[in-house]
């Protein structure tokens, strides 16, 4: 029998424990999940954090200024299943990445235990899946290169947003507003209160203090520091901190008027010609109909053939009728004896 220490090192061989990471590290508890990438979280002193998950891309759905993506709700609900609100988690910073990004959220790479011992990278586990994309802002993060091979194994295997039958094969990866130079945007801690007397740009000398104002307030803008409400505080402070304008959606433009009604026709002063028999088509043959879910792979997949069994129910979600008799006792659960990450939600049968 292998003893406990054996078994341990066998697990962070496969990943299915992680190490401690020699980061900077901090418990919080989840709140709410935003989308697949933001998540609010709670600190064990009572503060409140919104955390943008490093290295993880997901499709827009909160966005106000772009339309809900491809994908989008379904990356949003995945997310929701691991992050259960009240869930522990652990915070990791990132000594490559910035500890806030423009918009004065915390950068952080978030570790979640799924179930009793099993502690898995959010991150990792929602691009294995197929449900992000592996994001490199300026340089790579500390868990890059399993981000990137958790990416190659959903893009070999067509899971989610690599599947032609998704959002017609279209995995386009975020396209972020970079700033000039290294300059991080740190959370507000000014002297007015986001939810007191009305404050505008004139109170402020620095755009780093206004956006962080501005985002404190939250949604509405109440101050009204966003004018052309592109998510850029007082823009004349913006422009002489550099940070690049975003272009706000154009305005649909009024539609013309309708042409007035013609003149009323003259006497005819030319006989007018027989009507011409129309030209019959060729019959054309029917467009056989696109098949709403992609027809299953050539071969027969076995449990071996995935590296693990969050994987495996990746693909039971994907196909619930299960044609590869993955989930041999109908549970809802695929290749339980499959090594972690794991995915514990069931899948209807």
């Amino acid at each position: 029998m292998l003893g406990r220490a054996t078994v341990l090192a066998l697990l962070l061989v496969v990943g299915g424990v992680l190490p401690v990471s020699a980061q900077a590290s901090t418990a919080a508890t989840v709140v709410r999940v935003i989308d697949g990438d933001t998540v609010d979280v709670q600190l064990a002193d009572g503060t409140r954090e919104r955390i943008r998950i490093i290295g993880l891309d997901t499709p827009e759905t909160v966005d106000p200024r772009k339309p809900v993506q491809c994908f989008g709700k379904e990356a949003s609900n995945r997310a929701k299943e691991l992050l259960i609100v009240g869930r522990p988690v652990i915070l990791e910073e990132d000594a490559s990445q910035d500890t806030r990004d423009r918009y004065g959220r915390a950068l952080r790479h978030v570790q979640v235990e799924l179930e009793p011992g099993v502690v898995t990278n959010f991150a990792q586990t929602l691009i294995s899946e197929g449900y992000a994309h592996h994001y490199v802002y300026r340089v790579p993060s500390h868990y890059a290169e399993q981000y990137r091979a958790a990416q190659e194994w959903a893009m070999g295997n067509a899971l989610g947003l690599w599947n032609p039958a998704t959002c017609a094969g279209l995995a386009l990866p975020k396209n972020d507003l970079p700033l000039d130079g290294a300059s991080t945007l740190a959370g507000y801690a000014g002297p007015f209160d986001p939810a007191g007397e009305d404050r505008d740009c004139g109170h402020f000398t620095r755009w780093d203090d206004a956006q962080a104002f501005f985002l404190a307030a939250g949604v509405g803008d109440p101050h009204r520091l966003d004018a052309d409400q592109d998510g850029v505080a007082c823009e004349a402070l913006a422009r002489d901190a550099g940070v690049p304008r975003v272009p706000a959606p154009a305005a649909l433009a009024a539609p013309a008027p309708p042409p007035p009604p013609p003149p009323a026709p003259a006497a005819p002063v030319a006989p007018v010609p027989p009507p011409v028999a129309p030209v019959q088509a060729a019959p054309q043959p029917p467009v056989p109909a696109r098949p709403a879910v992609p027809a299953p792979p050539a071969r027969d997949l076995n449990c071996s053939d995935f590296p693990n069994q969050a994987a495996a129910q990746a693909e039971l979600r994907r196909d619930p009728s299960d044609p590869h008799r993955l989930d041999t006792d109908r549970d809802g659960l695929a290749c339980e004896s499959n090594r972690a990450p794991r995915d514990t939600t069931r899948v209807s049968r």
